[in-house]
Order: C-alpha cells, then structure tokens, then sequence
C-alpha cells in the first residue's frame, strides 16, 4: 500500500513537471523547424520518456493502491 502511493505521487509530480516542458520543447522545435534549424538528441527526448515514465508509474501506484485483491 504504502509503495503504491509513493509511485502514485511521484508519477503525477513527474507528469505535472514534464508535460509543460513537453509543450515548450514542440514549441521550440516547430520555431527551429521553421528556421531550417535541425535540432535532436537527449534534449528532445527528454520530455516524451519522463512523461511516459510519469504515465508508467502512475498507473502501476492505481493498480497496487485501488485494485487490491481481496
């Protein structure tokens, strides 16, 4: 019980730092794309795999907090 609360709150904490940050980096990429500016690496990946892993973890912590077997 108590894991599954600690992954339920680090998953929405890293989802509600990470989804800004994802809309920021579209932005900035669509801004470079038009300047014919070609930009990539860990940068840009960043945001897509920190909010997949808030996603994971968020639903692993519902499944061990409210799906309980009883």
């Amino acid at each position: 019980m108590k894991l599954g609360i600690t992954l339920l709150v680090i998953g929405i904490l890293l989802l509600l730092i990470s989804i800004p940050y994802s809309i920021l980096n579209i932005i900035k990429g669509v801004v470079q794309l038009n300047e014919n500016i070609i930009s990539g690496g860990l940068p840009a990946y960043s945001g897509l795999i920190v909010v997949v892993l808030g996603f994971v973890l968020t639903t692993i912590g519902i499944v061990r907090v409210f799906l309980r077997p009883r």
